[in-house]
Formats: structure tokens, C-alpha cells, sequence
């Protein structure tokens, strides 16, 4: 039961994130996807020889 309690002190002591996703975060997301799909067209232009 100690060890217990001390997690939960500990846990009181720490702050919750509890904001949501950071714009930062969603334009490296974005630019994540656009690079991907960008490589993704890439190849298969290479392989297919469509244009």
C-alpha cells in the first residue's frame, strides 16, 4: 500500500497535458503526409511511365 500511495502523490505533482494538438504539430503533420504522398506519385510515375 506505500508504494501506492507514492504514486499517487507523484502523479499529483505532475501537471496533465490536457490541451489538445499544437498547431506546430499539425503543420509537421501535414507537411509529413504531403512529402509521403508526393514520394508515393513519384514512384509510381517512375514505375508505370505514365507521363
Amino acid at each position: 500500500m506505500a508504494q501506492l500511495e507514492s504514486l499517487d502523490e507523484s502523479k499529483k505533482k505532475k501537471p496533465k497535458r490536457n490541451h489538445g494538438s499544437t498547431e506546430l504539430f499539425v503543420l509537421v503533420d501535414y507537411i509529413f503526409f504531403i512529402v509521403f504522398f508526393g514520394f508515393l506519385v513519384y514512384i509510381l510515375v517512375r514505375l508505370f511511365n505514365v507521363f
